[in-house]
């Protein structure tokens, strides 16, 4: 996975679902095994409209926006980064 992200964000039920220093298995979205471990090295909780601010692109804030229906800017998320074991 060289080369790939090292943040993702969660919304809804998997909020506080990931603990800082735990490792899990990479998973796509639809739950897809990519065989690889990560370990969280840490979750910050951060307002949608304030995603930016922590390196997130714009266009990446944006899809994630209309993805999110029923969420305002103002919506708190977890913000993980992590690194690939």
């Amino acid at each position: 996975m060289k080369g790939a992200k090292n943040s993702t964000i969660r919304i809804d039920k998997e909020i506080d679902k990931y603990k800082d220093g735990n490792v899990y298995d990479a998973t796509s979205y639809s739950g897809e095994d990519w065989g690889t471990k990560i370990e969280i090295d840490e979750i910050s909780k951060v307002k949608i409209k304030d995603l930016q601010k922590y390196g997130i692109p714009e266009r990446s804030v944006n899809s994630f926006k209309k993805k999110a229906e029923n969420m305002s800017d103002n919506d708190v998320v977890d913000l993980i980064k992590f690194h690939v074991l």
